[in-house]
């Protein structure tokens, strides 16, 4: 796991120890004296599901696990791999032990108040925790795809283009043929110099939101890093002391949560700015193949005019076949695209969404003090699902893109103009604009809610940080239609 990613303590449950757990627990029980006392029977399962998740997110897979399996910490070339995988395995099983203990306090009857809503503010943070992996892994594939995928497909339609160019000037004679070799010469070199022009004013731009990321990242590292070392000086200390030491550590863990959704929001900017880059390099790099090879082409005119008729059928067998080959990439690429993108979004927006309810569920069973907290896990959560709308129709944007590119360099050459890829463009689409409109919406909904009001300074700049998130959302959204 990244590390610098937030973790589920990290970012928005903000119970990231069960000492803070202990003071949320507390705003629902009758008095701390009594609570100190004699920790009632529900309270002992919430300290249980604290710890399990503590465990959990800690890393470390127990002595029981590893010889339950053989497969862990074993050598071989795929070691560090399969260790991963144990680990991540290790920490589902402890999650799912503590979601078992927070859905009984939930919906336990002899359960208070507060101990309902702080299980369900726990609950929440689980699957916003599980959210913000899926959503890491799929902005990671959507990245890599479109990337990918555009070197492989962009160069095949450079290929079909040239082909079908090249046998449609062989019944021309020298001269007309020198006439479009030249004129195709100088528009190969004018979009060369365009797209390298739109590379370096690309570069520049996510060299700037790379800094900014690092920037928010190291913040969040720091600031989360400050509430550990609250949280284990309120474990030595009592009274005042033992409190104040658990409010600092909330301050601290609210300042890692808004810098971690403004390094997010620089990730969702670079993450675009890396498939614009990736798509014009490839698309540069296609372009100056194809003035190298017209150029020749050009100065060995009169040798490939030898048979013109024989040419002409290499040529539109050259470009029938690399047209199949485009279809079957385009394809590969579609099917992709739905299983580790638009599924695993579709899933993370799920969790999101789950975590919401859980949240204005825990609202309505939270004491007043404690609504503040609650209302702005909410705000974060409803930024969360903005920015995964908003990553979803940027990807959608990106595949569009692409299929356009494709469907209007296809429609220039002699292949079916009812291919599958033009076929597919106008549902691309309808898929953007709707994503485009429902992420509109979420964040306007947001936004909404940030306008209400909220006490305390700390939570105020908190967020006025997650506004400036929603702004930044909505700037990087692609235009419908």
């Amino acid at each position: 796991m990244d590390s610098s990613r937030p973790t589920l303590f990290t970012t928005f449950s903000r119970c990231g120890s069960p000492a803070a757990l202990a003071l949320a627990v507390m705003l629902g029980s009758t008095g701390c004296d009594e609570r100190a006392a004699n920790v009632t029977g529900m309270q002992a399962v919430l300290e249980n599901a604290a710890a399990t998740i503590a465990h959990a997110e800690a890393g470390f897979v127990s002595a029981e696990y590893k010889l339950a399996n053989p497969a862990y910490a074993q050598g071989g070339q795929n070691v560090a791999l399969e260790n991963q995988v144990v680990r991540y395995e290790y920490r589902q099983e402890e999650l799912n032990k503590a979601i078992q203990d927070l859905q009984t306090v939930a919906t336990s009857t002899g359960s208070s108040d507060g101990q309902k809503a702080t299980a369900l503010k726990l609950l929440a943070g689980i699957n916003l925790s599980a959210a913000r992996h899926q959503q890491l892994a799929a902005s990671d594939a959507a990245t890599q795809l479109v990337a990918a995928f555009s070197s492989q497909l962009l160069d095949l339609l450079a290929v079909i283009e040239r082909t079908d160019a090249a046998g449609s000037v062989l019944n021309q004679n020298d001269a007309e043929l020198l006439t479009t070799l030249n004129r195709e010469i100088a528009s190969l070199t004018e979009q060369r110099d365009t797209l390298d022009n739109q590379h370096r004013t690309l570069t520049a731009e996510l060299e700037s939101e790379q800094a900014k990321e690092k920037a928010q990242r190291s913040l969040a590292m720091k600031k989360t890093a400050e509430a550990l070392a609250f949280a284990q000086e309120a474990f030595v200390v009592e009274g005042e002391a033992h409190f104040d030491f658990l409010d600092q550590e909330s301050a601290a863990k609210r300042e890692a949560s808004v810098a971690s959704i403004q390094a997010d929001s620089h990730a969702l900017a670079i993450a675009g700015l890396e498939v614009s880059i990736s798509g014009v390099k490839d698309r540069l790099d296609s372009i100056t193949k194809s003035l190298n090879e017209v150029t020749q082409h050009r100065d060995t005119a009169a040798k490939r005019l030898a048979d013109t008729q024989t040419m002409q059928r290499l040529h539109q067998a050259e470009r029938d076949k690399r047209f199949e080959e485009l279809l079957t990439r385009f394809e590969a690429l579609t099917a992709e695209y739905q299983s580790q993108v638009v599924q695993p979004l579709e899933q993370t927006r799920e969790k999101i969404n789950k975590a919401i309810e859980r949240i204005e569920t825990a609202l309505k069973h939270a004491p007043a003090d404690a609504r503040d907290s609650l209302n702005l896990d909410l705000l974060t959560a409803r930024a969360d699902l903005a920015g995964v709308v908003t990553q979803h129709a940027i990807a959608a944007q990106s595949m569009a893109k692409l299929t356009q590119t494709l469907t209007d360099g296809l429609r220039r050459t002699g292949v079916p103009a009812d291919s599958a890829i033009a076929q597919a463009q106008p549902t691309l689409v309808q898929q953007r604009d709707a994503l485009v409109t429902e992420a509109q919406t979420v964040i306007s909904d947001a936004t909404t809610q940030a306008e209400r009001s909220y006490s305390g300074e700390a939570t105020k700049n908190a967020v006025e940080q997650i506004r400036n998130a929603l702004n930044n959302y909505s700037a990087q959204l692609p235009n419908a239609g």
